[in-house]
């Protein structure tokens, strides 16, 4: 147990790049109940509410983030290839062309649209073509609000996707 209530489930031995890459970086919650994780390197993994963990190791070490899908499925981003991964539970791995070069922060609107954050910000419809929203930030993170607004944070601050494609800048780091 956890000492909070819940139990604990170790992680199979890594097997991938050296030990100092092992550790898990991105985690999200999938629509089908299930914990899924990266850790740096090449592994996408999951963890199923019984325990039961799968690993699935990638050949390229530029995962950078993971967001769940519709189903049960997530979606990762690959800053190297400037590609996004959907991943199943079976492990069948589809490989998508990001909207955006250097793809490294994704968050999943309501209605089923995959935002992605990295040179710019682009966004992928369910069952459409991925298309380019703004190139006006480095994007390094995002966030969808309950209205359905896209939130950016990039080295300048925190800013509103506005319809037009613009940023509105709300807050100013530095």
């Amino acid at each position: 147990g956890t000492g909070g209530g819940g139990t604990s489930f170790p992680l199979p031995p890594y097997g991938g790049p050296p030990a100092s890459t092992t550790t898990i970086h991105e985690l999200a919650l999938g629509a089908d109940g299930n914990v899924w994780y990266l850790r740096r390197g090449t592994t996408i993994g999951r963890v199923e509410p019984n325990g039961t963990i799968t690993g699935f190791v990638q050949p390229d070490d530029g995962l950078s983030e993971i967001a769940a899908a519709s189903g049960a499925a997530v979606w990762v981003a690959d800053r190297n290839a400037h590609t996004l991964l959907r991943v199943t539970t079976a492990g069948a791995v589809t490989s998508t062309a990001s909207p955006v070069s250097v793809p490294q922060a994704l968050a999943t609107g309501a209605d089923g649209t995959l935002w992605v954050g990295g040179a710019g910000v682009g966004k992928l419809p369910p069952g459409g073509a991925g298309e380019v929203v703004t190139t006006e930030a480095d994007v390094s993170h995002l966030a969808i609000a309950p209205d359905g607004g896209v939130w950016v944070a990039d080295s300048f601050g925190i800013s509103e996707v506005l319809d037009d494609g613009s940023l509105a800048t709300r807050v100013v780091t530095g």
